[in-house]
């Protein structure tokens, strides 16, 4: 970081904005409550309330406002270009093969065991998986130094969020790819130590989060005269009294009346698929430990230089990639941290 200053030191002038909470700065520079909304739900990419959010993440609204790109066929069209890029130089994929284990000799990553049995050797490891995964579970807490230890399980899972995906027969009546669905700024903050941290899912009232109408973007995604809309809502992990396969159907029933009746009117008569996936669901198929959508969580303490390093200094020849690394969580942020690596790999391994 030393050395990123003395190379640009206008970075300096930006040090106010990490001390300070996203809050804090986007009251400072807008005033109107309803902008001040619109500008803080993205303190939730971060994986924290706008209260506790470093201040310097109040960027993304700015760059969300300079322009996105949404890949046509989806999300998916992204790890699959990947793939064929990879593929073109000679990478061979192995695809639903589950790795139990991340082989160290000698604190050296030496390759992974599959869950079938199968070993594979490699000079290399890099891994894209949750970082408290990789290192207490894959390779275990006998091949790492103490500190090492004590440091990756001081780390917080990141937050959590109920999807809800639906299909309908009808354009709903939303302007854009993305609707925000608004809460003021100190309400988010309060839901998440009065509802998500004590295990209650919020009232459909008290929701907050995105309405992503795909199909504005990409008609392909669904047939003529149908459309796509995906809703990411509040919800944490560990509910107090229950749990999300008795909470799912009751979830989406409530999500779907509050809408049609508010923000998206006639909503329920028009919904010809729906599906959800719940905090538990992310669980059982992605395998993201407490349904960590953003890897760990990204306060001052878990960022930049004190995130678990792309180069791991505990395991010689293991690289991590992915949102439990830095820059951190999000599509865009989880490809820069491929990139870091990669020029990682290629200074230190030629």
């Amino acid at each position: 970081m030393a050395n990123l200053l003395q190379k640009h030191p206008v970075i300096a002038n930006f040090f106010p904005f990490f001390v300070a909470s996203y809050a804090d700065v986007i009251e400072k520079f807008f005033k109107h409550d309803r902008v001040q909304q619109a500008m803080s739900y993205q303190s939730f990419y971060a994986g924290h309330p706008p209260d506790l959010t470093p201040g310097i993440f109040a960027i993304l609204p700015y760059l969300e406002h300079k322009g996105m790109y949404y890949p046509k066929g989806g999300m998916v069209e992204i790890p699959k270009a990947l793939q064929r890029c990879g593929e073109q130089f000679g990478m061979q994929a192995q695809l639903n093969k589950r790795v139990k284990q991340v082989i160290v000799r000698n604190r050296r990553a030496c390759g992974v065991a599959l869950a079938d049995g199968t070993e594979i050797t490699a000079d290399l490891v890099v891994s894209d998986i949750n970082a408290k995964t990789l290192y207490l579970d894959l390779i275990g807490e006998e091949h790492l130094p103490w500190l090492a230890r004590v440091g990756i399980k001081s780390y917080e899972l990141s937050l959590t969020c109920p999807m809800i995906y639906l299909g309908l027969d009808y354009k709903p009546p939303l302007d854009a790819h993305h609707s925000l669905l608004l809460a003021p700024t100190r309400a988010m903050s309060d839901a998440w130590w009065n509802k998500y941290r004590r295990g209650i899912i919020p009232e459909p009232h008290e929701q907050f989060g995105l309405a992503c109408t795909p199909t504005e973007s990409d008609p392909s995604l669904a047939p003529a005269g149908h459309h796509v809309l995906n809703l990411i809502l509040m919800g944490p992990y560990h509910l107090r009294g229950t749990d999300w396969d008795r909470e799912k159907q009751p979830f989406i029933e409530r999500m779907l009346r509050h809408l049609s009746d508010t923000a998206i009117p006639g909503l329920t008569d028009h919904v010809k698929v729906v599906e959800m996936s719940s905090p538990l669901d992310f669980e059982r198929r992605l395998l993201l430990p407490g349904g960590a959508i953003y890897g760990l969580q990204q306060d001052i303490t878990a960022q930049a230089v004190f995130r678990p390093s792309a180069k791991s200094k505990s395991i010689q020849g293991l690289y991590l990639v992915g949102a439990s690394t830095h820059p951190g969580g999000g599509v865009p942020t989880t490809i820069g941290s491929g990139m870091i690596a990669a020029g990682l790999i290629e200074k230190y391994k030629k």
